[in-house]
């Protein structure tokens, strides 16, 4: 089980993120292969527990300035 959270602070400037990965350590690895010759048997149990922290930040992050209206208004009108 992977799990994760995510916020964003000062108008979508600054995003800070936290993932968990693989909670209850329970990827294990087990498989069986048997050949003519051979039988190769695998059981692993991994360590794979992982906390990751992000931190993310925009900087000049502006919103659209454009007032103006688009380039067919005036054909528009015209017609």
């Amino acid at each position: 089980m992977d799990c994760g959270l995510r916020k964003s602070f000062f108008k979508n400037t600054l995003d800070v993120s936290v993932q968990v990965n693989d909670v209850f350590a329970s990827k294990k690895e087990k498989y069986l292969v048997y050949g003519p010759m051979v039988t190769f048997n695998k059981r692993g149990d991994s360590d794979s527990r992982q906390v990751r922290l992000r931190l993310a930040y925009r900087f000049n992050s502006v919103r659209s300035k454009y007032k103006g209206t688009g380039a067919a208004a005036g054909e528009m009108g015209r017609l």
